[in-house]
């Protein structure tokens, strides 16, 4: 009994000590991990952790699918990591797959424009100086700039431009990297500047000025380096006679569209290719990964809508026409759902071409199509959204 007690007594010892060593040892790693990473801790990293704890009803889902939530006709759908985000006049609210609420933040905007690259959402205030990024969780950056915000684009890798104009000058572009840190400001002092486009990896920003001279546009194309450290224009080329409507990043590359056509320049602003629109106007356009798509309206009198898919090469990989308007167009790597008031497309992808999959009718409120995971796709109307899956040929709206 004696060696019994003896033996237990130092095991109560030891296991004592070796519990405060423990407990110093951990205190002692959380301080450091702190001091170290003092700067990445964030409310919102909480938050990201604690998404999923909610009390209150995160809203209404029927169990076949369904997420229901009341919006308007001006409200704004995108899809950011995964997650259905809707952009109201004053407020961002994001829900899983599932239907969980995971984000309902409200904004004093006056007139709020939302644009996306897949990860993250910005909102500015058009005419206002405000701004705001978000993830599917959070807010991960807000600013309130000295000057007016005229238009944002947002990168592939989450840094961004905006174009804005100082006192004395007619416009200009500032840009930020990824981390939200400000690396290039350029203000011209005499053209305002209509639109640009930034690739945050390579540092390459272009912009365009456009003027009127002897009664035409003329819209002077520059292109800046900003990871020099001299912010000077590094290469520029003019585009007479037509009216610049959108600029995106092509690979490496950028891309001018304008009411003629698409322009494909090089870094350098030599221009590598060009898509001529002949007599069709353009609508929209819809950028994916490896391609993207302009909708066009035909010169003759009629509903007829053309839909021209390119690389970013300039390479066209489809054309397809529609006897009504397209309300969106969206694609994941093995498909292109192009949505019409009366009905959604399918077009399987293999790389190189496309080829019709399925037709599902609907009713006509749908206004944007989602591709989901697993073949699975979102149709959103501004009393709900229902998914859907592409597991055979639909025929009407009951087999969704």
């Amino acid at each position: 009994m004696k060696n019994d007690r003896e033996y237990y007594g130092r095991a109560y010892r030891t296991v004592r000590i070796v519990r405060y060593l423990v407990l110093v040892i951990l205190v002692l790693f959380a301080v450091f991990s702190l001091s170290i990473y003092k700067n990445d801790i964030t409310f919102d990293n909480l938050r990201y952790l604690l998404r999923y704890v909610e009390l209150a009803s995160p809203g209404s889902t029927s169990g076949d699918g369904n997420i229901a939530f009341s919006a308007s006709a001006s409200d704004d759908f995108s899809m950011i990591g995964g997650k259905l985000c809707k952009v109201s006049a004053k407020e961002i609210v994001t829900w899983d797959l599932d239907g969980k609420k995971l984000l309902s933040e409200s904004f004093s905007f006056q007139n709020p424009v939302a644009v996306e690259n897949g990860d993250h959402i910005l909102i500015y205030d058009f005419g206002g100086n405000n701004l705001c990024v978000y993830n599917s969780f959070s807010c991960v950056f807000e600013k309130k700039l000295a000057t007016p915000i005229d238009y944002a684009y947002l990168s592939d890798d989450g840094a961004f431009a905006l174009i804005t104009n100082e006192k004395n000058y007619a416009g200009g572009v500032v840009a930020y990297d990824k981390n939200f840190k400000h690396v290039f400001t350029f203000m011209h002092p005499a053209s305002a500047v209509t639109d640009v486009c930034f690739d945050g990896k390579s540092g390459i920003l272009a912009c365009a000025t456009t003027d009127v001279q002897n009664g035409k546009f003329l819209s002077e194309i520059l292109v800046f380096d900003t990871k020099s450290t001299a912010e000077e224009v590094k290469s520029s080329a003019f585009i007479a006679g037509e009216l610049p409507l959108n600029m995106f990043c092509a690979d490496e590359n950028f891309a001018v569209m304008t009411d003629k056509g698409i322009h494909f320049f090089d870094k350098n602003c030599e221009k590598v290719a060009f898509t001529d629109f002949l007599y069709d106007t353009p609508c929209a356009i819809y950028r994916q990964d490896e391609f993207f798509a302009v909708s066009l309206k035909s010169a003759v009198a009629s509903t007829d809508t053309k839909l021209l898919v390119l690389d970013y090469s300039g390479k066209k990989l489809f054309e397809s026409s529609f006897s009504c308007e397209i309300s969106h167009v969206d694609a994941d790597k093995d498909h292109l759902f192009v949505l019409v008031p009366s009905e959604l497309s399918v077009f399987a992808f293999d790389g190189e071409g496309f080829e019709e999959k399925t037709t599902v009718a609907h009713d006509g409120r749908y206004k944007k199509v989602f591709p989901a995971n697993d073949g699975r796709y979102i149709l959103v109307s501004s009393q709900g959204s229902i998914g859907g899956k592409l597991e055979k040929q639909y025929e009407t709206e009951e087999d969704v």
